[in-house]
């Protein structure tokens, strides 16, 4: 059996990936602030293994300490670690505050960073496992109005390419799953508000990440890029 940690998961494509994966072998490790809805997502989901850790990320030490206890939960369960958690301010740089811009680079870069690096120890005992990394088609293009979350998102991408590189012969998969825009509640507190009927929806990368936590031994995707049929937005 699988052990799935996910942050992230009590909405946009964590909750979608809930949902998408309910039916699964697997049990669970949620992760957010709002420990009452996560509760209730796995109540509607009929999650059979699950726990709930509501933690801030913003703060260094929780990473450490929900990935404890996530290992505690798991047992003897081969782990899987999901970065859904994102957070996002769109507008010209000198207008971003300095609280926007530390959350930006908490949630999008630091934590998942430091979620890393209690994870892989547990995954390299338990003789390998999976990190994977929700990003953004901003980690590689350039558009404008997101100079601080372009900045995490490839922070975190290439953090991910280099910790592959280590960690590969010793049975740890990384892999990015780099969506184009994506239909998601973060999109419902900007002023910069483009057609979201024509995005991604959560679901759709939702799925796209089942297939790759589901994915058969003997091969490894390090990254993949889902768009919307017409492009980036």
């Amino acid at each position: 059996m699988r052990h799935l940690v996910l942050t992230g998961a009590s909405s946009g494509i964590g909750r979608a990936l809930v949902q998408t994966l309910a039916e699964a072998e697997l049990s669970w490790t949620l992760l957010g602030r709002r420990e009452a809805v996560l509760e209730e997502l796995v109540r509607t989901c009929g999650l059979r293994r699950a726990q709930v850790l509501a933690y801030d990320l913003r703060h260094s030490e929780a990473a450490s300490q929900a990935i404890k206890e996530a290992e505690h939960f798991a047992g003897t369960a081969r782990p899987t670690l999901v970065n859904c958690a994102g957070a996002v301010h769109f507008g010209p740089f000198v207008e971003i505050s300095e609280q926007s811009l530390e959350e930006q680079l908490d949630i999008n870069l630091a934590a998942p960073i430091r979620l890393a690096r209690a994870f892989v120890p547990w995954a390299l005992r338990s003789g390998g496992g999976h990190l994977i990394n929700v990003l953004s088609v901003v980690a590689v293009e350039k558009l404008s109005g997101c100079a601080v979350y372009s900045a995490a998102k490839a922070g975190l991408l290439q953090f991910g390419r280099a910790l592959a590189t280590e960690t590969r012969r010793e049975g740890l998969q990384v892999s990015a799953v780099i969506p184009g825009a994506v239909d998601t509640p973060l999109w419902d507190t900007q002023s910069f508000q483009p057609d979201r009927s024509q995005m991604l929806t959560a679901e759709a990368v939702a799925e796209t990440l089942r297939d790759l936590i589901l994915l058969p031994e003997g091969r490894s995707i390090d990254e993949i890029h889902v768009l919307p049929p017409q492009g980036i937005l």
